[in-house]
């Protein structure tokens, strides 16, 4: 491989550098929302009537719903992207808010409280399995339906074999 003239080849690896070292900066910060938050968490679903031992596993809940939306963040495109970036920022919300609430010692109503409690991991799962089907949807090396001649019935592009391919010319194909 020939250089190029304007010697743009350190420039990538300078690149790739503070791109590795901003993502382990980022990772070391998510890390510690995730240690700090954790306890906040906990105990606003505590106060909320929720048992020790589930309470426990409630702020992993939006741990993980955060880890996924950000993996969407970065590797969908377009409008998915959109709504991937909005699922951060209402994570990162209700976890804020939850933290606020517990650091401030703001007395919410019971029932309210227990709603949003009962509410928020089933809501975090739609979030989190729309995601992931759009994270699998655009795989590499995937063909789209669009790519392929729809059959009939509107399933799965038709397909056609060598034998039926055979009789026309090379403008037909």
């Amino acid at each position: 491989m020939a250089l190029p003239v304007n010697g743009n080849v350190p420039r990538r690896g300078l690149r790739l550098t503070a791109v590795i070292a901003a993502a382990l900066c980022v990772l070391a910060i998510a890390v510690g929302v995730i240690v700090f938050s954790y306890s906040d968490v906990r105990d606003t679903a505590l106060t909320a009537g929720l048992s020790p031992r589930l309470a426990r596993f409630y702020p992993l809940v939006f741990d993980a719903a955060l880890i996924v939306a950000c993996a969407a963040a970065v590797t969908l495109r377009g409008v998915l992207r959109g709504y991937a970036w909005l699922a951060v920022l209402v994570t990162l919300g209700a976890i804020g808010a939850a933290d606020l609430v517990h650091v401030m010692s703001i007395t919410v109503p019971k029932r309210p409280l227990e709603a949003t409690i009962a509410i928020a991991p089933w809501v975090v799962l739609l979030a989190g399995l729309t995601l992931l089907d759009a994270m699998l949807r655009r795989t590499p090396g995937r063909k789209s339906q669009a790519a392929g001649h729809a059959s009939a019935n509107g399933g799965a592009p038709a397909v056609r074999s060598a034998e039926s391919t055979a009789g026309l010319t090379a403008g037909d194909r």
